[in-house]
């Protein structure tokens, strides 16, 4: 008898765990909209009679959503969810705040340029010349200058080729920032409008997947932030005075 006993408990054990796997498979091809027939197992009857539509019915009667059902019979998608919204959130407080800092210095350095400009040489052509380290003339757009061209300028107070070459490549540099930081964020609006979903609700797979995708997003913030900073700790000084050598001056 206790050896029966012994078997029994056995194969019940081995059936619960079969029963769990087909469950579990079951559950997550109904989250993946591969119906099987079989998702009233996991809803209450009043569940159940909110699905006799199909998933119309939150559109057509304000019932439960798909997406509602499944955060409210599966413990494991609610916390899943719940962790990924939340990290969703502070991404975009991150990304939000961080492009607001980008703007204001792309303020300053939009600034700082029409100061290199606005006190450039101007040839009679009306093209802007800055001199090198060498003595040698350059245009804007990297063209040496014939010598002839700027003989008897004086440059003295005008800024040189490596103040606007560095107005220019900051300025490059924050717009780029600011349009990748600009571009995450609508990936991050685009990950939130997938998880909240009340028709096709995102997968467990697919959830973790836009969970490393957040993680890997908040990485690239990380980056431009510290790039940001970078910038700010060699921050060009106020516009408007150059020395004799065409170097901004520090204000103090």
């Amino acid at each position: 008898m206790k050896s029966y006993l012994t078997d029994f408990n056995d194969y019940s054990k081995a059936q619960r765990e079969v029963d769990r796997r087909q469950d579990l498979d079951d559950f997550n091809n109904e989250l993946a909209g591969r119906e099987v027939g079989r998702i009233s197992r996991f809803l209450t009857r009043s569940d159940d009679n909110t699905l006799t539509g199909g998933k119309r019915g939150h559109k057509d009667g304000g019932g439960l959503s798909a997406l509602d059902i499944i955060l409210g019979t599966s413990p494991d998608y609610f916390t899943l969810h719940a962790d990924l919204s939340g990290d969703i959130r502070v991404a975009q407080a991150r990304n939000h705040d961080l492009d607001q800092r980008l703007e204001a210095a792309l303020d300053a350095a939009r600034h700082q340029m029409e100061t290199v400009l606005d006190q450039a040489v101007v040839l009679r052509s009306g093209e802007r010349a800055f001199l090198d380290e060498n003595g040698v003339a350059w245009t804007e757009d990297d063209r040496r200058i014939d010598p002839a061209i700027t003989e008897g300028i004086d440059w003295t107070g005008r800024p040189d080729r490596s103040a606007y070459r560095d107005a220019r490549d900051a300025l490059t540099d924050l717009q780029d920032a600011q349009d990748e930081n600009r571009d995450l964020g609508v990936r991050l609006g685009d990950i939130d409008n997938a998880i909240h979903d009340e028709d096709n609700p995102a997968t467990m797979d697919e959830m973790e997947d836009l969970y490393d995708e957040v993680e890997a997003i908040e990485e690239q913030i990380d980056r431009i932030d510290q790039s940001l900073n970078r910038l700010h700790e060699h921050e060009p000084a106020e516009p408007g005075a150059f020395n004799v050598e065409g170097h901004a001056v520090p204000q103090l």
